[in-house]
Parts: structure tokens; C-alpha cells; sequence
């Protein structure tokens, strides 16, 4: 009824307020006792209504204002009361996790692609970099020695995205440069999770050069204090993992090279390359950004 409302007097405040309180009626009306079926199915259908009127009305901030509460939701569940004993419950999850990463990622392509590059929204950019990554970690927890593949269907995914804009007669170059870069890293972070690397070390590693690269491109300080704190978990990250292969996991890299400690290792080493890299070929640009 709010939505409806918000339509009839063009008024996003009414939306923004109907669906943070659609977010929120479930834990106001909660026992205590439910069905985390019923509870995803409800978050999707929402999801779904809201992204209807988000692309009628173009109104880029309720697909971010979903994508927190939704995942939010979803932690709060694997925090409290997931158990990975049960694989029919993993399998129902990864599914919601799936339509969500799909919710999320082809709307918002769709509100991009009728925005114009100068006041492209970089929140919904963040939405869909940030989406790729929650699906890939989903994966790992839920589907375990095939996240791999995973890693691999994201990047096709997202190449598909990267030539449905190229048939557009529009400037979509930073949109286009910003989605490739998706499918370097997750091609290039497909054959190290497949040898049972560590996936949120080889995530971190990878979205720390991306976000660095988007902060040249778009000289937005969200981006740059987002790839400073994950220069830092990347390296408690490796060395928790280098301990963990030291402590309990030594005695089963049966080679020098064809095992996931090396494979991460080079990884990480090539992903702080990169981020060097960056650092010294765009120098003027980082001795003048905050001028």
C-alpha cells in the first residue's frame, strides 16, 4: 500500500520507509520459532517488489538499502542458527543465496544501463562488486570443494553483462572496465580456490586491487578506506592461513608446488604486485588527491 502511495505522489521517502518496514516486520512479528524457508522466500518476494518499482521509478537507493538488509538477514541466520551438518539445508540456501546474487546483480544492471555516466549511481557500482563477492564466500561455506566452478560461473556471468553493454551505443566505459575486472579476478581466482586454497584470503586479496583501481577512476574515499583495511585483513588473513599449514596442515602438501599453500601465496604475492603497481604508475594522481 506504502509503495503504491509512493507512486501516486512520487515521493521515495514513503518507499524507502515501506520497505525498511517490510525488512523489519518479520523480527517484529517473530516468535521466535519459524521456518528459515518461509523467512528467505518472504526477503525474496520483497526484493523482488522492490526492484519492480526501483526500475519504474529509477530510484537507485532502495536496491542498496535491500542489499544490506537482506545479507544482514542472511548473517544474522548463518551466526545463530545455521549448522553445516545438514546438506538439505546448504542446498536450500545456496539456492536463496543464487536468486539473491541474481536479484542483485541483473536489476541493477538494468538501472545502470538508463543512467547517464555522469551521475551514475557509484553506490549501486559498490552493490554489484560487493554481491560477486558475498556469493563467492556463500559458495565456499556452503558448497566447499566445488567453489572453484563457482568462482568460474561468476565470471562468465559477468562477461555476459560485459557484452549485453557493448551491443549499447552508449559510453559505458567505466561500467565496462569495472565489470572486466570482475571477470580477471574471478577467472584468476578460479584454479586456487579449485586446489582447495583459502577463499577469503584469495577474495580479499583480489577486491583490495579492485577497489584501489575504482578509487583512481572515480576518486571516491569509500573505495580508497575500503582497499586500505582489506591491504590489512589480507595479511592477517595469508598468515593465519601460513600458520594454519605449519601447525596442523604441513604433513599434507605432498609438493613443492601443486598444493593450495602455494597457489594462495602466489596469488597474494601477485595481488600486492599489482597494488604496488597502481600505486607507483598512478603517483601524481594520489600526490594531488586530496588537494
Amino acid at each position: 500500500f506504502m509503495s503504491v502511495l509512493s507512486v501516486v505522489y512520487n515521493r521515495r521517502e514513503l518507499a524507502i520507509i515501506s520497505l525498511v518496514g517490510g525488512f523489519l516486520a518479520p523480527f517484529i512479528v517473530s516468535s521466535g520459532e519459524g521456518s528459515y524457508l518461509v523467512l528467505f522466500t518472504y526477503v525474496s518476494i520483497l526484493n523482488l517488489g522492490m526492484f519492480g518499482l526501483s526500475i519504474y521509478k529509477k530510484w537507485g537507493e532502495l536496491p542498496m538499502i535491500s542489499f544490506v538488509f537482506t545479507w544482514l538477514i542472511m548473517g544474522i541466520f548463518l551466526l545463530f542458527s545455521y549448522t553445516s551438518s545438514s546438506t538439505v539445508i546448504s542446498g536450500h540456501l545456496f539456492l536463496f543465496t543464487t536468486l539473491f546474487y541474481f536479484i542483485f546483480l541483473l536489476p541493477v544492471f538494468s538501472i545502470l544501463r538508463g543512467e547517464d555516466m555522469r551521475t551514475m549511481s557509484r553506490g549501486l557500482v559498490f552493490v554489484i562488486i560487493t554481491n560477486n563477492f558475498i556469493y563467492l564466500l556463500s559458495g565456499a561455506l556452503f558448497l566447499r570443494k566445488a567453489s572453484g566452478l563457482l568462482s568460474l560461473f561468476i565470471a562468465l556471468v559477468n562477461l555476459g553483462l560485459v557484452l549485453w553493454l557493448w551491443k549499447s551505443r552508449k559510453d559505458y566505459k567505466f561500467l565496462v572496465y569495472t565489470t572486466l575486472g570482475l571477470v580477471l579476478t574471478f577467472v584468476s581466482i578460479t584454479v586456487p580456490i579449485q586446489l582447495d586454497g583459502n577463499c577469503i584470503t584469495l577474495v580479499w586479496a583480489s577486491e583490495m586491487v579492485l577497489l584501489l583501481w575504482l578509487y583512481i577512476k572515480s576518486r571516491i574515499r569509500v573505495y580508497e578506506y575500503a582497499a586500505k583495511i582489506l591491504v590489512g585483513l589480507t595479511f592477517i588473513s595469508y598468515l593465519m592461513d601460513i600458520y594454519n599449514v605449519v601447525m596442523h596442515e604441513h604433513h599434507a602438501v605432498s609438493t613443492i608446488f601443486l598444493n593450495s599453500s602455494f597457489a594462495t601465496s602466489l596469488f597474494v604475492g601477485l595481488a600486492m604486485g599489482a597494488f604496488a603497481l597502481l600505486m607507483g604508475y598512478y603517483r601524481p594522481f594520489f600526490s594531488t588527491a586530496r588537494q
